[in-house]
């Protein structure tokens, strides 16, 4: 087979199932640095099927959640716990530090990495923490409010000060966007 590219369009072009498993297992460009083949997995595996991929990613999603939670329940937990008791305050001031500076520190590191040198750079990276703002608040807030046993009551002072900030924030991101660029005196 010649090396080519591996992409989704050419992959596709090339005729059967076993024409394209044999050349993503014979191209290196298909080959990345991943854990876990992924393109051998998909057209090798499920033979480029889109319900086979559509299955296999959500078994992937329910796995890595899966992980996800369990390292925070036997790591993060107990740390974030033992500080709070080692420093003597109080839950609340604990969940709006360590616990915000835990969850965020992923993000805000893959965004550093994803603005990188790239003209596109600072779109993805501001694509992804909005992305991930979005989804802590929509799917994770209505997640715990459904399987609250009992009904929420929220403070309004605290809600309504969460929102201002958050919007604040957004906002000041767009700016960031427009700007395509972030200068040291944005970041302080």
């Amino acid at each position: 087979l010649i090396m080519a590219n591996c992409t989704k369009d050419h992959i596709f072009a090339i005729g059967n199932e076993d024409r394209r498993c044999r050349f993503v297992l014979e191209n290196e460009d298909c080959n990345g640095e991943s854990v876990i083949d992924f393109f051998d997995l998909y057209f090798c595996g499920v033979d480029g099927s889109i319900v086979g991929g559509v299955i296999l990613a959500i078994i992937f999603l329910y796995i890595l959640f899966y992980l996800l939670g369990r390292t925070a329940d036997q790591f993060l937990s107990p740390a974030i716990t033992k500080i709070t008791d080692m420093l003597a305050i109080s839950e609340n001031l604990a969940g709006v530090t360590f616990l915000a500076f835990a969850n965020g520190a992923p993000d805000v590191l893959a965004s550093m990495a994803a603005a990188g040198n790239e003209s596109s750079g600072i779109e993805l990276s501001i694509g992804s923490l909005v992305g991930a703002c979005l989804f802590i608040s929509c799917l994770c807030t209505s997640l715990v409010a459904f399987t609250s046993p009992k009904i929420i009551q929220l403070n309004l002072e605290t809600f309504l000060r969460d929102i201002i900030f958050l919007i604040g924030t957004l906002g000041m991101l767009l700016g960031y966007a427009f700007a395509g660029k972030i200068e040291l005196w944005m970041a302080v």
